[in-house]
């Protein structure tokens, strides 16, 4: 596959089954809630929230990736936002890498539909970096 794909139905199935209905993405992944995190956090709830949806079968990487591939830092030129890296390419920053904190500090919920977009954002994010890493891998390897 070359793209990645969220299945927003495989996470509420799992969200459900787990009993995590009213518990805030913040709160499961750090213990705290989003008013208390620092900037810095962001980072590990985005971690764990894409390692989580890949393993339920929410999330679909392209092709050849796995989680670990990725890692999610703060943007040095924008406050209060991640940015989705490459780990073997950190210099690829394409147009919409980028996620804001606001969506994940109103997450309130694991179903609640700014987690939906925080995941679609994570994969869009994602399918950038694995076309723009495909690219660079055809340029080096003609």
């Amino acid at each position: 596959m070359m793209q990645g794909s969220l299945d927003w139905d495989k996470w509420t199935d799992f969200v459900s089954s787990a009993g995590l209905k009213n518990v805030s993405v913040a709160k499961y992944y750090l213990g705290k809630e989003a008013k208390d995190c620092l900037d810095s956090e962001y980072g590990l709830i985005l971690t764990g929230l894409l390692a989580d949806a890949v393993a339920v079968g929410a999330v679909e990487l392209p092709e050849g990736y796995a989680p670990e591939d990725f890692v999610f830092r703060n943007s040095p030129e924008h406050a209060r936002q991640t940015r989705v890296i490459l780990k073997n390419r950190p210099r690829i920053e394409p147009n919409g890498g980028q996620l804001n904190h606001y969506y994940v500090q109103h997450s309130r919920r694991m179903d609640h539909g700014n987690t939906n977009f925080v995941l679609g954002r994570i994969v869009a994010a994602i399918d950038l970096l694995a076309a723009a890493d495909k690219a660079i891998n055809t340029l080096e390897d003609p």
